[in-house]
C-alpha cells in the first residue's frame, strides 16, 4: 500500500458518514506557484465551495488538502476533494452555478491557471464503502491498493479493521479521529489503484506517529490478534 499524508486547508463541513461518492481533482505545480494557488483558493474558491454545500441539498460537503512531504509524481501536490449523497449529482452543473452566483470578482482574476503552472494532473471518483468520525481530522493519511482480491479485502476492512479502530478511538487508545475505506470508480485501468483507505487525525504530531516505524510487539493485543488472522498481507500484489 502507498501512504501520503495530506493537510486540510480548508473545508466545508467535514467527511461525514452520510456521502456516498467522492470526487477527487489534484493540482500540480511549481514551488513558486503554490502561495499565489493557496491565496485565491483561500479567498475566492473557499466561498465557491460553501454557497455550493448551503445550495445543493446532495453536496455533503467539499475540502481542499496539501500533501505533506511531496515526492515527484503524477498525483499533484493539492487535492480538491467533493464528497455527495448520490452519484447524480455528477449529471448536472452545480460547480458552475456556483461559480456565477458566489464568485466575488471576474473569473480571469481568480482562475488559478492563468500564468501559472497550475495543472490538473489526475481526477478521480470513489465509492465510500465505510466511514466513522469521532471528531475533528485536520491530517488524513490515505493509503491506496490494488489488492488482488478487492471484495475480500474491502470486507476485511469494513467487518474487522474499521470497528477496531473506531471503538478504540472512543475509548481514548487510538489516536485516529476518522476512519474510512473507499472503492475506486474511476479512472478504471489497471495501473489505478482500486481502492484507498483513509485515517484521520487531529495534529500532525498524530498523524506522523501513524506513519512511524513501530515493532510489532508495541502494537495491543488484540488488535494483532485481528491481524494475525487476517489475509491483508497476502492480498497485497
Amino acid at each position: 500500500m502507498k501512504k501520503v499524508l495530506f493537510a486540510g486547508l480548508f473545508l466545508a463541513i467535514s467527511l461525514t458518514a452520510t456521502a456516498q461518492y467522492q470526487q477527487i481533482v489534484f493540482f500540480d505545480m511549481d514551488r513558486s506557484d503554490q502561495a499565489d494557488f493557496e491565496s485565491k483558493m483561500e479567498n475566492y474558491w473557499k466561498g465557491v465551495s460553501e454557497y455550493r454545500v448551503a445550495n445543493n441539498e446532495d453536496v455533503i460537503n467539499t475540502l481542499m488538502l496539501k500533501r505533506v512531504g511531496v515526492a515527484d509524481d503524477n498525483q499533484g501536490k493539492y487535492c480538491m476533494i467533493l464528497n455527495v449523497e448520490d452519484a447524480e449529482h455528477f449529471d448536472g452543473n452545480s460547480w458552475a452555478e456556483s461559480v456565477d452566483a458566489a464568485l466575488k470578482i471576474p473569473i480571469e482574476h481568480a482562475s488559478v491557471f492563468n500564468g501559472s503552472s497550475v495543472t490538473i494532473s489526475l481526477v478521480t471518483v470513489g465509492k465510500f464503502e465505510s466511514w466513522w468520525s469521532n471528531g475533528e481530522s485536520n491530517y488524513y493519511v490515505v493509503n491506496s491498493a490494488r489488492p488482488k482480491n478487492l471484495e475480500a479485502f474491502i470486507t476485511e476492512n469494513k467487518e474487522s479493521f474499521g470497528p477496531y479502530f473506531e471503538k478504540a478511538s472512543k475509548k481514548g487508545k487510538d489516536n485516529r479521529s476518522s476512519w474510512g475505506i473507499v472503492s475506486s470508480v474511476l479512472p478504471a485501468n489497471q495501473d489505478h489503484y482500486t481502492c484507498y483507505t483513509y485515517d484521520g487525525f487531529a495534529t500532525y504530531s498524530d498523524a506522523l506517529e501513524m506513519l512511524s516505524y513501530k515493532d510489532n510487539a508495541d502494537a495491543p493485543k488484540d488488535l494483532m490478534e485481528i491481524w494475525n488472522g487476517s489475509t491483508m498481507a497476502e492480498n497485497m500484489p
